[in-house]
């Protein structure tokens, strides 16, 4: 399926880019079996890739450096067409996304042609596919993947960094920009800027800029060529080209013996140009002139050397900032309410990142706090930092700087009144506050900072009712803040707040049927809805909320079947409504949605072992499983299971504190406790010291967090066993 979307979709954007560069598309059927076909222009030649080959073939015999400069040249001139056939392709709208040399044909008659727009994409169109990360999931060995907004998208080697982190929302046409650059980086130099076998570490590379500049693999490269190529593959999109025009007018400057807007030239260059094209002139006064040149030349080169003294001063401070900027921007622009990277393998490079960020956070507020630029955009750069800490450090952490990232961000909205971005702005970090507070379980302070989020938010959905993003944010604080009034005993109206975001996303979804996001937030209310209501024991209602709210996980997961965060939802809410028709005596339902739960649980916790929150929801799916043995007398199965979820919680506390797993601490103390009871005729000695375990965990957690009921209803329930 995935193939034939692919197929269709190339078919489709060729067919309506009508340039001598692109393959014209002349028809599109199907087959009677439903197999779809496309008719268009067949192609005699080779691909860019074999042209260069040949090109740096140290074997090719009796080449002279003059013959080879001319292959250069045209090759160059192939590459211009190139350019021009994709900046008329976006000027139409429509991005390429795998540009490469493999996915370019060079005729035998002179024709140039961008192929293989499978991956195409028109510019500010939704996202195909988006999930709960930023970052790019891994779909297989292979380097070349079929597109997922979140996904690894097009070959490494060529994709820009943008592309790289899954930020697909970000492309635009310097994306485009930055594959010609990496395209243009093989033409001179034989070989992709980024080599390597491990794709995590190719990966890593891509999305830090880290690759050797052209003449540090063929010194014999021209200056010039080599800026350009550097330009149009800057880490930060503003920096490179803003249009392949202006990348192939500067490689037509060069063909042209004229200077490139990208590189400036020194006095000598200037000199010999000017020499080549007055050359009758200059031999007649060559000797006359020759000492004043050479005392010129002199003065010149010591005169741009004090300037350049100085400017390399300004430029060195200037590098530092914008190197600090361009680090946040790449690495962690949307951050608010996404998880960058949470996929196989990547778990490692994700928090490595964070912390390269937040470094540069530091120094870019620590070293540039008087900058113009930076007072305007302080809030903003705060907040950042502030869910950085959040992410890697501890809340308390967090909200120092957040609460500070809100007094400035408050300023900037009494200053600009009417402006939604700042209203915008606001709100997402008093929501990170709330986020933040409520991982410390402060609810009444973050009941207070969700309340500010939500009427920032529904003022900007008043203004804008046909804003989708608006009204997604929206439900989401209104769902927390509804999770929030639960914890501070308002049952009654945290249900009714959820109620009101499912309304919101509802209309929502009319507007939008198929944005993704709007989808799994929409699942994850039926499952917050069903958690509320069994809190008010409504076991019926909350039976009907999980049906839902697997039902929407399961389309969200058959639209990103790669997303392992939507497959722990769907795995959490079939482990619930398992536990709720074991309840409602259908056991024989319970036990197949249990053990459907469990596979899904289990994939994901071999594929991600070092992350907690997998091997948290198989813990307690195993918890669910020992009790319903337990219930039908089955002691050995019921001590197996529950030994089995001791290991997993074992795995997620360790080396942790209390604080920063209060769920998973409270977990191990039940289960502790529960396989104390069953082993204390078998093994008296194990089961007192699993009890006492079980107990001190209990007063930790007591002592960490003395205003949560529910740790202290535990402990009463257990003492009484």
């Amino acid at each position: 399926p995935a193939d034939k979307v692919r197929f269709l979709r190339e078919a489709e954007v060729t067919g309506q880019l009508e340039h001598p560069g692109i393959v014209p598309v002349y028809g599109l059927g199907s087959y009677a079996d439903g197999r779809p076909f496309y008719a268009m222009k067949f192609i005699k030649g080779d691909s860019l890739q074999k042209a260069i080959e040949n090109y740096h073939n140290p074997a090719t015999p009796g080449r002279t450096s003059d013959q080879k400069l001319f292959q250069l040249r045209q090759l160059l001139q192939r590459f211009i067409d190139v350019c021009n056939a994709m900046h008329y392709a976006h000027s139409r709208g429509v991005l390429h996304r795998d540009l490469k040399p493999g996915n370019i044909m060079v005729g035998k008659y002179g024709e140039t042609l961008v192929v293989d727009w499978g991956l195409a994409r028109l510019q500010g169109e939704a996202s195909e596919i988006l999930s709960d990360t930023e970052g790019p999931q891994i779909l297989s060995g292979s380097v070349e993947t079929q597109t997922l907004d979140g996904t690894l998208l097009g070959t490494p080697a060529y994709m820009p960094p943008e592309q790289a982190m899954g930020t697909i929302d970000q492309l635009n046409a310097t994306s485009d920009v930055y594959s010609l650059g990496a395209t243009l980086y093989e033409l001179l130099t034989g070989q992709a800027p980024f080599v390597g076998k491990q794709l995590t570490e190719l990966l890593k590379k891509v999305r830090r800029g880290n690759f050797p500049k052209p003449t540090e693999i063929e010194k014999d490269i021209p200056k010039p060529l080599e800026a350009i190529c550097l330009t149009a593959m800057k880490l930060n999109q503003a920096d490179r080209y803003q249009s392949a025009a202006e990348l192939a007018e500067d490689l037509e400057r060069w063909l042209a013996d004229e200077p490139v807007n990208v590189w400036k030239e020194s006095f000598s260059i200037r000199l010999g140009r000017w020499v080549k094209r007055h050359r009758t002139l200059f031999t007649s006064v060559a000797t006359s002139a020759l000492v004043l040149i050479a005392a010129l030349t002199v003065g010149m080169l010591l005169l741009n050397a004090a300037r350049n003294r100085e400017a390399a001063a300004r430029e060195m401070a200037e590098t530092n900032f914008r190197m600090a900027k361009e680090a946040v921007d790449q690495f962690y622009v949307r951050v608010s309410e996404e998880v960058l990277l949470d996929q196989p393998g990547l778990q490692a490079v994700r928090e490595e990142m964070l912390k390269e960020a937040l470094e540069y956070y530091k120094r870019f507020l620590e070293q540039r706090s008087d900058d113009p630029l930076l007072q305007e955009d302080q809030a903003l750069t705060m907040y950042y930092q502030g869910q950085i800490l959040g992410e890697i450090e501890s809340p308390e952490q967090s909200l120092k700087v957040l609460r500070e990232s809100e007094e400035l961000q408050k300023k900037q909205l009494e200053r600009n009144a009417n402006d939604p971005l700042q209203k915008y702005r606001l709100s997402n970090i008093q929501n990170a506050i709330a986020s933040q507070l409520t991982k410390e379980q402060k609810w009444k302070e973050a009941e207070e900072s969700f309340k500010n989020a939500t009427s920032l938010r529904q003022q900007l959905v008043d203004e804008f009712p046909e804003n989708t993003e608006y009204q997604r944010k929206l439900a989401n604080t209104l769902m927390n803040f509804g999770l929030v009034e639960m914890k501070t005993g308002s049952p009654e109206k945290a249900l009714e707040s959820v109620g009101k975001s499912q309304t919101v996303r509802e209309s929502s979804l009319k507007q939008d049927a198929e944005n993704v996001l709007i989808l799994r937030d929409f699942a994850m209310g039926y499952f917050n809805q069903a958690m509320l209501q069994l809190e008010q024991k409504q076991v019926a209602p909350a039976v009907e909320s999980l049906r839902k709210a697997a039902d929407v996980f399961a389309k969200v997961v058959a639209k990103q079947p790669q997303d392992f965060r939507i497959q722990l939802r769907l795995a959490q809410t079939k482990s619930w409504l398992s536990e709720l028709l074991w309840f409602q005596k259908q056991q024989q339902q319970a036990k197949v949605l249990n053990e459907e739960s469990r596979k899904l649980l289990e994939m994901l916790v071999m594929s991600n072992p070092d992350v907690a929150e997998y091997h948290s929801a198989l813990a307690r799916l195993l918890m669910n499983r020992a009790r319903w043995h337990q219930q039908s007398n089955e002691t050995d199965a019921a001590v197996a299971s529950f030994e089995a979820a001791i290991k997993q919680l074992r795995i997620i506390v360790d080396g942790q504190s209390i604080s920063e797993t209060p769920n998973d601490h409270r977990d191990l103390a039940v289960s502790l406790s529960s396989l104390s009871k069953l082993l204390q005729e078998s093994d008296p000695e194990k089961a007192n010291a699993l009890r006492e375990e079980s107990s001190s965990i209990l007063e930790q957690l007591l002592k960490a967090f003395p205003e949560n009921s529910d740790f202290q209803k535990i402990k009463e329930k257990l003492s009484n066993l």
